[in-house]
This record gives C-alpha cells, structure tokens and sequence, in this order.
C-alpha cells in the first residue's frame, strides 16, 4: 500500500513541474513580445517630438526652418512644442504641418494625421489670419507694416499740402509781378537792337559852317552844301530814272545832316536832339532825301539793306544795327 501511494505522488510531482516550466517559457515569451513593441513605440510618438527629432537628424536649425518655411522662429518652435492652440485650426494648420513635413523628409499626410482631431477638422474662423505667414484671408492683403508705412506717408503729403495752401497765398502775388516785370525787361531788351558806337572815322567833323555873327555868311554858305548834298545824288546807279531829284531841307546853325538813297519803299523817322521828330514818311524806291536836325540823331530804317546812308561825309554800315526784320535802329552823335 505504501508504494502505491508514493507513485502517483511522484506523477504529480512531475505534472506539476512541466507546469511550471510551460508558465516560465510563456512569460519569457510575453517579455520578448513587450521588448519588440517597446522597440516599435517611436511610430507612436507625437507629431511634435516626430518634428524636432527629424529636425535635429537632417541638421536643420529653427532659423532655417523658419526662414523656408516663411514663418517666425517663435511659431517654429511651438510647433516642436505641440502648442497647437496659437495656430488657426483647419486648412492652415494642416497646411503648416504639410509644409513642415516635406521640408524634414517626412510622409506629409501622415504627419497631419497625427494632429489632434479637433485642431485638424476644425475649419478657421472667418477672418482668421495667422500673422507671418504666406496664407492671409480675404479680407487682409497687405502687411501691417506696409498699411503704417502708407498711413504715414499719407499724414505727411497732407501736412505738406495744408502748409503750402497756407504758405503760397502770402507772396505769390509778389512773385508773380516779379516774374512778370523781369519778362517784359528781357523782351523789350530782345526787341531793342544793341547800338555801338558809330566807328572812329564817321565822328570826323562835317566841314559845317559854323555860326557867324551875321546871318548874311551863313545864307551864303548853304548854297555850298546843297550843292554838295546835289552832287551826291548824281552818283551812278544812285537813281534809276535821271529825272528824279534829291530832297533837301534847310540847314540851320548847329544842324547836322543825313542823307538817305533808297533802292526799295522804305519808312525812315529821325529824331532829333530835344526829342521831336523832323522826318517821318515813307519813301519810294529810288528816290534820295536829305534831313538836318540837332544831333545826336536816331534813326529807325525799314528796308535797311536796301537804303544808303551817308552822315558826315561817310557811309554808315546799316547792318550791324539792322533787326531780322530788316528794320536798322541808329543813333548819331
């Protein structure tokens, strides 16, 4: 009886030792099958943690991300830091994400699946706009920098515009007569023609007879001058038609004279000394006149390129003193 008993003692025994080694055998496998999905874990890691270890691998800096990504190194970094919430929900998060992702080498589309569901699904709030980025919405287009730049340009043309309003009324009025009177003085200086002195050998004195005591000498010198005057006109080609005859005028003490041989109708005015004119007409062509005054004479020639001149027994050269008009301005002293 007592073998008996001790042999299902010993069966026992060993059943119950194979137990114990097939519960060791599945709690090391248990423990392999937990260090292979411990090792697979990092799939699982968050979008945040993914971006700055992919980041870091490839040697990117936050700088460079930011400045390809157009973006503030501040919004960078909290999205390393799955700060989610300063970010504008919906399409412009997943769009940054998306942007992020290619830039590190990463699946995009998984990476935004890994965003939160409610910070993915989330359409933005009408208006919405996240500041720095290339996204803006409808009803933002410019930078803030460029509307302050342009408000302040805008203050300072209309500050510039109420000072001249206020400024100009108080001396154009004077500026405009000075402009005005400095332009009437360079017109009539274009106008006036530049008179030189007439040349050194026309200043040679006339031989005029000079006063006598009694006015019988002075009677019989005239003749002699007319003569002269006469014999002027009888010059060759002077005239063309022989019976016409030079116009004299009386000479009278102090008088000079001046004689005019017209190729052409020409308007002649002397002026004499005091002022007054003593010969004013048109003259037809090829006729000669002879006129006397106190000198210093002016004389105004219409047709001067085709009129003689003769003052002092000389030939007064008309064309230095002669306008584009063909009008000479002369005076003779």
């Amino acid at each position: 009886m007592s073998e008996e008993s001790t042999m299902p003692t010993e069966k026992e025994g060993a059943a119950a030792v194979t137990a114990s080694e097939i519960a060791s055998e599945q709690t090391t496998v248990d423990v392999a099958d937990a260090a292979e999905i411990s090792a697979a874990e990092p799939v699982a890691l968050p979008l945040a943690q993914r971006l700055v270890q992919q980041r870091q691998k490839l040697g990117y800096s936050i700088e460079f991300v930011a400045n390809h990504l157009k973006l503030s190194a501040r919004k960078i970094q909290q999205m390393e830091e799955g700060d989610w919430s300063v970010f504008p929900a919906g399409p412009f998060l997943s769009g940054f994400v998306r942007n992020y992702a290619r830039l590190l080498e990463l699946d995009a589309e998984a990476m935004v699946a890994l965003l939160p569901s409610d910070m993915s699904a989330r359409p933005a709030a009408a208006g919405e706009i996240f500041q720095g980025s290339t996204f803006r919405s409808a009803t933002r287009f410019m930078p803030q920098s460029t509307h302050r730049s342009w408000w302040r340009w805008l203050a300072i043309a209309g500050v510039a515009l109420v000072l001249l309003l206020v400024l100009l009324p108080q001396d154009t009025g004077q500026r405009l007569r000075e402009w005005s009177a400095e332009l009437n003085r360079v017109e009539e200086a274009a106008q006036k023609p530049v008179l030189t002195p007439v040349q050194a050998p026309v200043q040679v004195p006339v031989p005029v007879a000079a006063p006598e005591p009694t006015p019988a000498p002075a009677q019989a010198a005239m003749p002699a001058k007319v003569e002269k005057v006469v014999e002027a006109s009888t010059a060759p080609s002077a005239a063309p038609a022989p019976q016409l005859k030079a116009e004299t005028g009386t000479v009278s003490a102090g008088q000079v004279t001046v004689h005019f041989n017209f190729g052409a109708d020409s308007w002649v005015e002397v002026t004499q000394k005091d002022g007054r004119s003593v010969f004013s007409q048109l003259n037809a062509s090829g006729t000669e006149k002879t006129v006397a005054g106190v000198a210093p004479l002016s004389l105004v020639i219409g047709n001067a390129s085709q009129t003689r001149l003769e003052y002092k027994g000389k030939v007064v050269d008309l064309k230095p003193f002669s306008s584009r008009d063909d009008v000479a301005r002369i005076t003779l002293e």
